[in-house]
């Protein structure tokens, strides 16, 4: 089922990234169990997040040969070793990391 609401999550992603809200509760659901165990999951989630949404957005999959084109396409575009660290400074200087039992 395609999202028909748009709500954000906690870094101010869209939920229609997800392309489903089956996929969405799994994500934000395995994120709150392993942050339980793991509170550095939350760094992750926010890492990921962004990367996730932009992969499903951009990687086709109607075919092997177009999955295999889009992919690298996407890879090349996301990431390099400068998006990656734009989009890790952009999350550790973001105002919505924060951790409510940051000491287990």
């Amino acid at each position: 089922a395609v999202v028909s609401t748009q709500s954000t999550g906690e870094n101010g992603i869209s939920s229609a990234c997800f392309g489903s809200t089956t996929i969405e509760a799994s994500y934000r659901g395995f994120v709150e169990e392993q942050t339980a165990v793991n509170p550095m999951m939350k760094l992750y989630s926010l890492l990921l997040e962004p990367l996730f949404c932009s992969f499903n957005s951009m990687v086709d999959n109607t075919s092997l040969d177009s999955f295999c084109k889009t992919a690298h396409h996407w890879f090349a575009q996301n990431c390099s070793l400068m998006k990656l660290r734009e989009l890790a400074t952009n999350v550790i200087t973001s105002p919505h990391l924060e951790f409510e039992n940051a000491n287990p």
